[in-house]
């Protein structure tokens, strides 16, 4: 069986194409697996971040509600005659003992 020319150059052309597909594919697979890994990468440093970020926001509570705290010490102690207690409590340690 004979293959007219025209044909068989057509099957070599065609395997040329087959030929710049494949490494086109190639490339793009390995285009593909670096992609994949920077994503991976970032997700990583997103998640650290976040923890980051969330250990921070805990932090700025925990120092929000000590300012709070002692905020409100200072105003309820400011507002306490101190004189008057210290001489109240000599009152009741005196009654007690007698």
């Amino acid at each position: 069986m004979q293959i007219a020319p025209e044909t068989y150059a057509h099957l070599t052309e065609s395997e040329e194409k087959v030929k710049v597909l494949e490494e086109n594919v190639k490339v793009l697979n390995e285009q593909l697996s670096a992609a994949q890994s920077e994503i991976t990468t970032k997700d990583a440093l997103v998640k650290q971040h976040a923890k980051v970020a969330e250990e921070a926001v805990s932090g700025v509570h925990k120092l929000n509600f000590t300012f709070l705290f002692e905020t409100y010490l200072y105003k309820l102690f400011s507002c306490l005659d101190l004189d008057k207690i210290i001489s109240m409590h000599h009152i009741w340690s005196v009654s007690y003992v007698s």
